[in-house]
């Protein structure tokens, strides 16, 4: 799970250095934004009130009081409306330097505030939440200049297989460097918590990994059936998180999962991936042809 909170702000950025630009004034971009916002923000305010209704188990220490993975995507996303009109360069420099600045103001002390936190006003209660909008952010950064590198490298490489392989290594061998700084020179420790330095660039090679080794499974070993399934989740990524919560959610309700082996929790983990991909999967096949009987309906109404 701290993975992949982070992959998937990575994912938003990788895909959005695919988009065409759009030149169109702030205001309008962000008009047509928020109208993508309204989802999360109704979320994010329905969460609290329903695990409160249900009297569901809720870790204060992971986003706060109120706060939510969904009001992170909300603010996260509008942070990177602004992020993508004042900058499409240099993102991976940048982020460098937006994460030393928040790691010196960790070690000020607002690291000790986080830990020790006295839960008096909104911000406090929600602080958690509030300060790792910086780290995913920074989580979009790198995955927007991600997305940008594999455009460079398909470009310069020409698809020479050699060529790619050394520059996906080159570029995986000083990210590590990076994370390897950071955890011994700067003693930053990896907290999903914070999102602080050495969790965001531990996500960013964890992400960076998977994504080059399914590349090269997709390129040597090509299975039609795992493709469409992958397809199928990258369609409906909200759908298939809105559908793992639930699960998730339904099944501590009524179950104690803190009772179960560590092999009966493998058995339970694998069940429970097969259905969110059974589910996404009917979703991408039924919702096509329902859509195409309503307007067959509604042409022969009119």
């Amino acid at each position: 799970m701290d993975t992949g909170t982070g992959s998937i702000f990575m994912l938003m950025g990788m895909g959005a250095a695919y988009l065409p630009t759009i030149n169109k004034p702030f205001l309008t971009q962000l008009k047509s934004n928020l109208i993508h916002l309204i989802l999360p923000i109704v979320l994010g305010i329905a969460r609290p009130i329903s695990i409160e209704f249900f009297n569901y188990p809720h870790n204060v220490n992971e986003y706060g009081v109120h706060w939510n993975f969904f009001l992170t995507i909300a603010v996260v996303s509008l942070f990177s409306l602004f992020i993508s009109y004042i900058l499409s360069k240099h993102l991976f420099y940048l982020s460098i330097i937006i994460m030393l600045i928040y790691e010196f103001i960790l070690k000020l002390g607002l690291q000790d505030y986080i830990i020790n936190i006295h839960r008096t006003n909104f911000i406090s209660e929600n602080i958690e939440g509030i300060v790792q909008c910086i780290g995913y952010t920074v989580c979009y950064m790198l995955g927007k200049d991600f997305g940008h590198q594999i455009k460079a490298i398909q470009v310069s490489t020409k698809n020479n297989p050699l060529r790619v392989l050394r520059s996906y290594v080159l570029t995986y061998l000083h990210n590590f460097a990076i994370l390897f700084l950071s955890i011994y020179i700067l003693k930053s420790e990896p907290s999903r918590r914070m999102a602080n330095f050495s969790y965001v660039w531990m996500t960013y090679i964890l992400f960076y990994t998977a994504l080059i080794s399914y590349a090269f499974y997709y390129y040597l070993c090509v299975d039609p059936v795992f493709n469409t399934f992958i397809l199928s989740i990258h369609n409906n990524k909200l759908f298939y998180f809105l559908a793992a919560n639930l699960m998730v959610g339904s099944f501590n309700l009524t179950f104690n999962s803190l009772s179960y082996s560590d092999n009966q929790a493998i058995i339970i983990l694998s069940i429970y991936c097969a259905f969110a991909f059974t589910l996404t999967r009917l979703k991408d096949i039924l919702m096509p042809i329902i859509f195409k009987k309503k307007s067959t309906i509604k042409k022969k109404e009119n």
